[in-house]
């Protein structure tokens, strides 16, 4: 089971320095870093990676990774996250569906780690995530049950206790 190609329709769950990638695999499907998204270069190189291999984690530790005030992901936090939205929505290819606006922003907000106190906007949420998985059942890329899990967790913390 891919719990990493699944966890990449909501985030980069990748350290950048940490990658290791077959040459022949990039050379092969031509795979390259899109300089379009800047900030995000490496969360949708990743993504297309796993289209076509399993993208694994090695049980070792290997990297130590130090975060401070001037990296990118400081300096740069909501042009990283603009180039990270266009990329989770342009993960939903992956399952043969072309989003409406209204189901861009229902997507993008399933993704995000907010809570909500809409139970409207819940149930809309619940319908997209049906949706997903139907649409999984005939492309048949995610593993079902990784992404059924995904969903779940992410519509678990959405909802406020206080609805």
């Amino acid at each position: 089971m891919s719990l990493i190609k699944v966890n990449l329709i909501k985030d980069n769950c990748c350290t950048h320095p940490t990658l290791m990638i077959r040459k022949c695999l990039l050379e092969r499907y031509q795979l390259y870093y899109d300089e379009k998204y800047v900030y995000a270069s490496d969360y949708d190189f990743i993504a297309k990676i796993s289209r076509y291999a399993d993208v694994i984690n090695l049980s070792e530790v290997l990297l130590r990774y130090r975060t401070h005030v001037k990296q990118i992901s400081f300096q740069y936090f909501n042009k990283q996250k603009e180039y990270a939205d266009s990329i989770r929505l342009s993960q939903l290819k992956n399952f043969n569906i072309i989003p409406d606006d209204s189901e861009k922003e229902l997507h993008l907000s399933l993704m995000d780690g907010q809570k909500i106190k809409d139970q409207t906007k819940f149930n809309k949420m619940l319908r997209w995530g049906e949706k997903l998985l139907d649409a999984n059942e005939k492309m048949r890329f995610y593993d079902s049950q990784a992404l059924a899990f995904l969903l779940q967790q992410q519509l678990k913390y959405k909802i406020r206790l206080d609805i």
